[in-house]
Order: C-alpha cells, then sequence, then structure tokens
C-alpha cells in the first residue's frame, strides 16, 4: 500500500470516518472516494477513542478549537494526507455545515472535493 494513489471504497457501508484511519499511513494516496456511505449516521464510533482527539485531551496543541467541536475525526483521519481529490458526498457526515471547511482545512493539499474546485 506504500505505493497506493487512488482508493475508491464507496457504497461500503462504512459507518464512521474513523474507519479510514489505517489510510492515515499512505503518503502516496492522492485520490480517496468514500461516496454513499454511512459516514456520519451513527453517533456512536467504539473506534473513535483509539485515535488522538480532543475528547481524549490528546490532541496537538494549537489545534482550532472550532473544529475540534465538530469534524474532529475528519482532522485527525485526514490531517498530514496530500490528498487532491475527495468524493464524499452521498454520507451524512457532509449535511453538517462544518464539513467542507473541515475537509478543506484538513487537507491543504485539496484540488476537489466532491466534484466542486476547492478555491484558495
Amino acid at each position: 500500500m506504500q505505493l497506493l494513489v487512488s482508493l475508491d471504497v464507496s457504497y461500503n457501508h462504512l459507518r464512521h470516518v474513523t474507519s479510514l484511519w489505517p489510510i492515515h499511513h499512505v503518503s502516496s494516496l492522492k485520490e480517496l472516494n468514500i461516496k454513499c456511505n454511512q459516514i456520519g449516521a451513527h453517533s456512536v464510533d467504539t473506534k473513535r477513542y483509539l485515535i488522538p482527539t480532543c475528547l481524549n485531551n490528546s490532541t496537538e496543541e494549537g489545534q482550532n478549537h472550532l473544529n475540534c467541536l465538530y469534524l474532529w475525526e475528519v482532522l485527525e483521519v485526514f490531517k498530514g494526507l496530500a490528498l487532491r481529490q475527495l468524493e464524499a458526498h452521498g454520507n451524512p457526515i457532509t449535511q453538517d455545515n462544518h464539513w467542507r471547511e473541515g475537509v478543506i482545512q484538513a487537507l491543504p493539499s485539496l484540488l476537489w472535493l466532491d466534484g466542486i474546485r476547492v478555491s484558495s
């Protein structure tokens, strides 16, 4: 997986963005398709406490508190990746008012989000 550039896990019934934690270490990943899953439909994620978060007091200092309140999972899973394209539409989490802003902050290299060009 060290050379993986594109990953499509759409239509896989993923329930939480933390299910994607293993991709956090795939630095070559440029395109990710997670559309039409169930991310954000279920409020309880039993895996979330395995990941450093604002809820277990192990976030990096200086992390934006607003984003931590709303989409900390997205920030933790996606930060450090060099994704250019992300397709996530069709997931309940994308209905959150802070979704787009949080993803763009977590992925500064992102050029396309759900088929829409990310403005600089």
